[in-house]
């Protein structure tokens, strides 16, 4: 009994540093999650005009439609209401035969790949600006998580800001359809799993690259003496 409450009690102090690391980093980490949501839309803008735009269902602006695309690269789906009645789908699809998809010509694959990507570069980038108070892998992964401190708020914001609505009117009939992204899925894996998963994963990169380096300087070092060696060998014969 005193040895399982003396692990539990080792458990505790060691899970204690990495929550203390997640909330004191959680503010000076948020302008990064912004930064890689920001961007992220801005690739997916870029990417829509070298694809081409084709909607079926409901017309809408571009900066909207950038918007359901870049929440659907993160599987979020789309939620179409019209008289009542709520459906979802997945706008990025390469068949794009749904009436909530879009058809491109640029493969699905690229637009998914742009926030996974940003958000590692993000979680890279706050583990080398970060003063690695301890190297430990656990640490290294929870500074790269704290960037849902960002991501998660803009998200969840950014998921109203694309709501979009358009209203037909046929005889005396009129029909109103609105569009937006998913709101569990904006929260839960737009704003919580990709910058959880995604940042810790950039972190360690940044970890292992960072060890890789100072490896490289420490042979590096230790070849040195070496060759001044050899050469005062040399001058003595």
């Amino acid at each position: 009994m005193q040895e399982r409450t003396h692990a539990v009690s080792m458990t505790r102090r060691q899970e204690q540093p990495a929550l203390d690391l997640f909330i004191r980093r959680l503010k000076s980490s948020a302008p990064f999650g912004v930064a890689a949501y920001a961007i992220g839309y801005l690739l997916t803008a870029g990417a829509l005009v070298l694809d081409g735009v084709e909607t079926f269902g409901i017309d809408a602006p571009f900066w909207k439609i950038t918007g359901w695309t870049f929440y659907g690269a993160h599987r979020v789906k789309l939620e179409m209401i019209r008289d009542g009645h709520h459906r979802f789908g997945l706008i990025l699809s390469e068949s794009g035969r749904q009436g909530t998809q879009l058809t491109t010509t640029v493969p699905t694959v690229v637009y998914q790949f742009l926030p996974i990507a940003l958000l590692m570069v993000a979680g890279f980038v706050i583990y080398r600006q970060s003063d690695k108070e301890d190297p430990s892998t656990k640490l290294t992964a929870t500074l790269g998580t704290t960037i849902v401190a960002g991501y998660l708020p803009i998200g969840v914001v950014g998921r109203f800001v694309f709501s979009h609505s358009n209203t037909e009117t046929f005889m005396d009939l009129t029909l109103t359809t609105s569009a937006l992204p998913e709101l569990t899925g904006s929260i839960l894996v737009l704003g919580i799993g990709y910058p959880l998963v995604f940042g810790a994963l950039g972190a360690l990169l940044g970890r292992h690259r960072e060890r890789q380096q100072h490896s490289t300087r420490a042979d590096d070092c230790r070849a040195q003496p070496r060759k001044n060696d050899s050469g005062s060998l040399t001058r003595r014969s």
